[in-house]
């Protein structure tokens, strides 16, 4: 019967936490639509927002509702066991989750550079691997993820690719020319932008994540406090038996 009951809490467990990834997915997939549909093709501002990445401030939300979800499926297994599972869980699953909008661009950026340079998605990998890696060092989605730390608005074309390294070079001289010996000052700025905001963006999302996965597991506890325990069966009262009378003497 125990086993059997362990089994039901360790499936729902499960479920509860599936359930509050995929939601957390959605939003997250949903929120970089809108923002790509009707907030970065702002003339001027879009550009702007896009450059810090303003929908990276979603995770105060979503992050928040991924905590007390885990949080709340602690009630469902044992006080102790629960936390440890679920912070166990947490320490993966968040910088996952706060990578999918680069993932998310990434595809897009593939879909884009295929689109307008007609190419097939063997053409299209190997022309962003080959630029990728003349930037960056790295292929693929690592090269994508540390050249976006540093420009935000990524090539979408073969022209563009070349524009953009001749802009490159002539904004650094031109910074180098006005900080002389100082040049290093500007190649550190231009390393380290994108990182500080992604640096920033990710506390926010862990300070959310464990604030309220500790809110959580207070409307866990409080729930099963206020759940009514199973009363323990009375014992039975003992029926005396009617002890034998000595036969009346004759």
């Amino acid at each position: 019967m125990n086993n059997s009951k362990n089994l039901l809490r360790s499936l729902l467990y499960l479920g509860i936490i599936f359930a509050v990834i995929a939601l957390v997915i959605m939003l997250k997939r949903l929120l970089i639509f809108v923002s790509d549909e009707y907030i970065y093709p702002i003339p001027l501002l879009g550009d702007l927002l896009r450059g810090i990445e303003i929908v990276e401030l979603s995770n105060i939300i979503l992050f928040a509702v991924l905590g007390l979800g885990f949080g709340i499926a602690c009630g469902v297994l044992p006080r102790h066991l629960g936390r440890k599972v679920s912070l166990f869980l947490l320490i993966p699953i968040v910088p996952i989750l706060f990578n999918i909008t680069g993932l998310v661009r990434y595809r897009e950026w593939l879909r884009e550079v295929g689109a307008q340079e007609s190419l097939l998605p063997a053409e299209v990998q190997s022309m962003t691997n080959d630029f990728l890696h003349s930037r960056v060092g790295h292929k693929g989605y690592l090269g994508f993820y540390l050249f976006t730390a540093q420009y935000p608005v990524i090539p979408t074309n073969q022209q563009q690719m070349e524009e953009m390294q001749n802009v490159d070079n002539r904004v650094k001289a031109r910074f180098n020319r006005m900080v002389g010996s100082q040049a290093w000052i500007v190649n550190f700025i231009f390393a380290a932008q994108g990182w500080i905001l992604r640096l920033f963006y990710f506390a926010i999302a862990a300070i959310a994540t464990i604030f309220h996965f500790q809110e959580g597991v207070k409307e866990s506890e409080k729930f099963s406090r206020k759940r009514p325990k199973a009363q323990p069966a009375s014992p039975q009262a003992r029926v005396k038996k009617p002890l034998p009378q000595d036969s009346e003497i004759s």
